[in-house]
């Protein structure tokens, strides 16, 4: 039965993810992928082309992501589930917003806001607002970021979503920084660092190190920004995510010079 073997074979490569068997997982979605456009299943299709989006964006390979993701987007027709159109769509902007094609990042989150408002999906529509909130900050437009991550905050705190109240922690942080208000951003910052590991998310970890190292910098402390960095380096290591690695480590030559 190609479809119960394609089914399993995505169970399982979840479950590699989580134990952290990143390249396993990899392997086994793209023979479910090919199993399951032979046999033409594109319900399953579609779950393969987002797990295999989530990976390459948790591994830093951006256009791969795109790529997968924009596959997945053509396989839909008009009339299929607003709620997965609106996740495709927030995927497909959270690569662009990596790429830091901000514009592009804008339109996606801007379509995703649109499909979870009329299908009725508060906590994805949620999960937009903060994704469009970083967007906010990068075009120092604090007060609106601030305003969509507070949003996203009392939405996460209904759902009793803690790791997304984690993630808008780094987010307050990162505006609170911006506004230079470095020990409210520090406590923003570890708050949200502290509830990742209590997840065991270490993408969310190393993004956060980043972040404390980046405020740190601000402040002119380079031994306590270089600290972070290597923290978010073997955080990337364990992930096998080579693209963050090196970004990480173009930061770390910089400060070392």
């Amino acid at each position: 039965n190609p479809q119960h073997l394609a089914g399993t074979m995505l169970s399982i490569s979840v479950v590699l993810v989580e134990k952290g068997e990143i390249e396993r997982a990899v392997k086994l979605l793209q023979e479910a992928k090919a199993l399951a456009a032979e046999y033409e299943l594109n319900k399953i299709l579609i779950k393969i082309n987002m797990n295999l989006g989530n990976i390459f964006h948790m591994k830093g390979s951006y256009d791969d992501s795109l790529s997968y993701l924009m596959q997945t987007l053509e396989l839909l027709g008009e009339n299929d589930d607003r709620s997965i159109k609106a996740r495709i769509l927030h995927n497909i902007g959270l690569a662009y917003k990596a790429k830091h094609e901000d514009a592009k990042a804008l339109e996606s989150f801007n379509q995703s806001i649109e499909l979870s408002t009329i299908s009725e999906n508060n906590h994805m529509k949620s999960l937009t607002y903060l994704e469009k909130s970083e967007i906010l900050y990068r075009e120092d437009d604090l007060s609106a970021g601030t305003a969509l991550a507070t949003s996203a905050f009392q939405a996460f705190s209904q759902f009793g979503d803690r790791l997304s109240i984690g993630e808008t922690y780094k987010v307050l942080g990162m505006i609170s920084g911006k506004r230079k208000n470095y020990r409210t951003a520090q406590a923003f910052l570890e708050n949200s660092l502290r509830i990742s590991r209590d997840h065991n998310k270490p993408l969310n970890v190393g993004q956060t190190q980043v972040e404390l190292a980046h405020l740190f910098i601000e402040q002119g402390d380079t031994d306590k920004a270089i600290d972070f960095l290597n923290d978010a380096k073997a955080s990337f290591v364990d992930l096998h995510a080579l693209a963050r690695v090196s970004e990480v480590e173009g930061e770390l030559s910089a400060l070392v010079k």
